[in-house]
């Protein structure tokens, strides 16, 4: 199933049901004070939406950022995640920008492989395969085809 906004995502339907529910009987009970019970309802969406990023086809929150590798042939690349975009930095070649086109995370054991597809200003799609870990020594990112070593999370930017 591709996801490409949050509102596909099968959570967030079921919480935005669940709050016209309780919009709904608390209208007809004219209840005194509703605000709390929709208070509520509202941070019940917002916990369970939460809750579920990375299981439906969405990034972990974890994902977000800069990462690199202490791979020698990797020296000076960085990759970054963001929700729309993924940036490739290369001493060499400059910044890559792409637009994440889909997102597929598919259950591997007690990981989830997450299958990203990005489309360059040309239009050509690519893939990128890769597994991310949060752990508590922090987070990590490995690609599928390349399990021998793993990309950290930077704390700076790079310039």
């Amino acid at each position: 199933m591709k996801i490409e906004r949050f509102e596909d995502i099968k959570a967030w339907q079921l919480a935005r049901e669940l709050t016209r529910k309780v919009y709904g009987v608390t209208k007809k009970a004219e209840l005194v004070n509703t605000y709390p019970i929709r208070r509520f309802a509202c941070l019940f969406l917002f916990i369970v939406t939460a809750c579920t990023s990375g299981g439906d086809g969405t990034f972990h929150e974890g994902m977000f950022g800069v990462w690199e590798t202490q791979e020698p042939r990797y020296e000076n690349c960085y990759m970054e995640i963001q929700k729309e975009r993924i940036i490739f930095y290369n001493s060499e070649h400059g910044i890559d920008l792409y637009h994440i086109s889909g997102i597929e995370p598919i259950p591997k054991g007690n990981r989830t492989l997450y299958h990203i597809r990005y489309k360059d200003n040309a239009g050509l799609e690519y893939l990128l395969s890769l597994f991310f870990m949060h752990t508590a020594k922090g987070d990590f990112i490995q690609f599928q085809n390349q399990m021998e070593f793993q990309w950290s999370k930077r704390e700076d930017i790079p310039e």
